[in-house]
């Protein structure tokens, strides 16, 4: 009988201590949970800093006056429009000239005078640049020149005033109340062809505009 009772007793403290250990390894395991960190992506950093274009560029505003050597731009007029072309009317005749409007787009614009100062002829005036808005970039679509009388020039002549119209266009719902839109534009010896970059270019100006 006795044998049978310590039998009994030996088989309980085993039970036991395996239930023991059972419970150990799973606290354990739970403590070891615990301590893995979670997966977190982390937000892309935000700057505010200008864009290398801007940066490297000349504040201009309307009513100043760009003198390089072969040439003066003046910066007369500034805007977000939907229509920007031009009507002058020379005797019977009258002359439009500009990009034609569109439902969904308005133009960023900058206007003013280009005089060649220069001895010789400028045949093709090249400027390029972008219009950014709220983050958002456009390029320059273009550059409109007329002479006096309202007629479309394709080259400048030395001492000649003729106006210049550079324009980008844009989405309607980005112009419809911008937090900033900065036109940067630039070129390089005698207007000559450029593939814009901010970096490389003899001149490079930035213009703040509000609609």
């Amino acid at each position: 009988m006795k044998k049978v009772i310590a039998i009994a007793l030996s088989l309980m403290l085993v039970f036991c201590f395996a239930g023991c250990g059972k419970d150990a390894d799973a606290n354990a395991d739970a403590g070891k949970q615990d301590t893995v960190s979670p997966s977190v992506t982390e937000a892309p950093e935000t700057t505010t800093e200008a864009p290398a274009d801007v940066k490297n560029a000349e504040t201009v505003a309307v009513g100043n006056t760009i003198t390089v050597p072969f040439a003066e731009l003046t910066v007369d007029e500034a805007g977000i429009k939907d229509d920007i072309k031009q009507s002058i009317k020379t005797g019977n005749i009258t002359y439009t000239s500009g990009p034609n409007s569109s439902d969904d787009k308005e133009f960023v614009y900058i206007r003013g005078t280009i005089k060649n100062t220069s001895k010789a002829a400028i045949n093709n005036v090249n400027l390029k640049g972008a219009v950014e808005i709220d983050g958002y970039s456009y390029d320059i679509a273009s550059i409109n020149l007329i002479e006096s009388d309202g007629s479309s020039a394709y080259s400048i002549d030395p001492l000649i005033t003729y106006t210049y119209t550079i324009y980008a266009e844009v989405p309607n719902q980005l112009v419809e109340n911008p937090a900033s839109c900065t036109m940067t534009f630039g070129f390089d010896e005698n207007f000559e062809y450029i593939q814009y970059d901010a970096t490389s270019v003899a001149y490079n100006y930035a213009i703040s505009i509000s609609k």
